[in-house]
């Protein structure tokens, strides 16, 4: 989303001092071509951890007596509570940054369960291929909407680029090879359902 082009530098410069002077942030901040990387590569289900440590930062900043774990798994129903807090932090600090976190929390969720429908339908054999097709296409309209949230969290945390998180690790490397093998064994069932490969040819 849009954010002031003049006021961007500054907060960028001043965040990533303030992470290296041991700043202690509110939510999690990550580099947008690791979120980017992490969200594809494992067809969203990064997007779990991602709800996990912001929630886990959320709970070691303010003290609350939340936990992290649970509003995590079950996150379409805490998607709200978590950009709500995003976008007071916003305010509190005279950030500006363009988005309607409403809208974008309910986008997520309708997104999620819709999701998820698909994926039901997909594992009972119903409206196969298409239902298959769709689950995946999916990925990319909810990566959309939580990458929209960490945009704004990053600027909320003073951090534009994300560069105190920016790095890949061994343990993201695991992931990534992990999402991969998905992302194949998705292209290979849809070349055996068009009948483009034989099972036999398995």
């Amino acid at each position: 989303m849009n954010t002031n082009p003049y006021a961007a530098p500054q907060a960028d410069l001043e965040d990533h001092t303030a992470h290296q002077a041991g700043h202690q942030p509110a939510f999690y901040v990550v580099g947008i071509r690791k979120f980017s990387i992490l969200f594809i590569a494992t067809l969203g289900l990064y997007v779990i951890y991602w709800f996990y440590a912001n929630w886990k930062f959320y709970k070691a900043r303010t003290g609350s007596d939340i936990w992290p774990a649970p509003r995590a798994i079950f996150n379409i129903f805490f998607t709200h509570a978590l950009f709500a807090r995003v976008q007071e932090k916003l305010d509190r600090e005279g950030i500006e940054f363009r988005w309607s976190h409403g809208a974008v929390a309910t986008t997520y969720v309708v997104l999620s369960l819709a999701s998820n429908v698909l994926d039901r339908m997909s594992m009972k054999e119903i409206w196969v291929p298409q239902s298959d097709i769709l689950s995946v296409i999916m990925v990319f309209p909810l990566f959309y909407t939580v990458l929209t949230a960490q945009k704004a969290i990053n600027q909320a945390e003073r951090d534009v680029q994300g560069r105190a998180n920016d790095s890949l690790t061994w343990a993201n490397y695991l992931w990534i090879v992990f999402g991969v093998l998905i992302w194949a064994m998705f292209a290979l069932g849809m070349l055996v359902i068009t009948g483009v490969l034989n099972v036999e040819q398995v």
